[in-house]
């Protein structure tokens, strides 16, 4: 416990983290390192002297509607094409989508059930047994 420390970061820290650092360094950043920057933050105004990294292990465009919600806020971004969404983001900040990613666009949907809750587990087993099968 001696070398370790925590913190957390609510949706509007995350957001702010983002935004700035769009606005201030042109990086693009995905919300789970927006929540370790907005952490590292506090820690460096507690103890400057200690030295700090923040790995980023996610890309942005995974989280393509919160990072456009960090933005451009929550009126931009309409209920919808996802795909077209990543566009807008690409075509505005010039960062492009990762290949793997914009593949997925053409590629065939292979699960279409829809269940709730309580009828997961009976889903599950339905759908591994048919693989099996």
């Amino acid at each position: 416990r001696q070398g370790f420390d925590a913190g957390w970061a609510d949706i509007e820290r995350a957001r702010a983290s983002i935004r700035r650092a769009w606005q201030q360094e042109h990086y693009l950043m995905d919300p789970h390192t927006a929540v370790a920057q907005a952490v590292a933050e506090d820690w460096a105004n507690r103890d400057p002297k200690v030295p700090l990294v923040v790995v980023s292990t996610a890309h942005p465009y995974k989280f393509g509607p919160e990072v456009a919600r960090a933005l451009w806020g929550d009126d931009s971004v309409p209920e919808g094409d996802e795909f077209r969404l990543l566009d807008r983001l690409a075509q505005e900040t010039s960062v492009p989508i990762p290949g793997p990613l914009a593949a997925v666009r053409t590629l065939p949907v292979r699960h279409t059930l829809v269940c709730g809750p309580g009828e997961m587990a009976p889903a599950v087993w339905q759908a591994w047994e048919g693989e099996r099968a």
